[in-house]
């Protein structure tokens, strides 16, 4: 985003907005963050913000563990968030009635799947960035060598 300083911007101010201002916690923002790395194959995004979590986090790098292996989460409202984001990410923003009922009735609230839109927004200006210019991250980045599931 070197070359596109109004891009640039825009992403750091939805980024930092995310983590200062968001309904979810901090451990959920990362899930959401992970997830939607994860939804749109950037294995940059997947390094980056698994790294950043599994650093402080071993909950976080259990989590994480269950998602790149496929299986689901042992935390049940962390599951509804994750097939929550996974749905956003996955039908353009438009869950199902169930979808967002299932969330709901998991204790979220609407503000949280505003601040699901809000990392989505986030995680495309990431992405479609790192897709086109090819971005290959760092050393440790590299030896992470996971690719993302899409």
């Amino acid at each position: 985003m070197a070359g596109a300083p109004a891009l640039a911007a825009v992403y750091q101010n939805c980024y930092s907005a995310l983590r200062k201002d968001s309904t979810l916690t901090v451990l959920e923002q990362g899930v959401v963050l992970f997830v939607l790395a994860a939804a749109s194959g950037c294995n940059y995004d997947v390094v980056t913000y698994g790294g950043a979590g599994n650093a402080v986090s071993s909950t976080f790098r259990k989590i994480t563990a269950a998602i790149r292996a496929g299986k689901p989460l042992t935390d049940a409202r962390l599951r509804v968030l994750v097939s929550f984001t996974r749905a956003m990410f996955i039908h353009r923003g438009r869950p199902s009635d169930y979808e967002v009922k299932t969330f709901l009735n998991a204790g979220y609230r609407e503000e949280n799947i505003q601040d699901i839109i809000l990392a989505i927004a986030t995680n495309t200006l990431s992405a479609y960035t790192n897709h086109v210019f090819h971005a290959q991250g760092d050393a440790s980045a590299r030896e992470a060598n996971w690719v993302a599931v899409t």
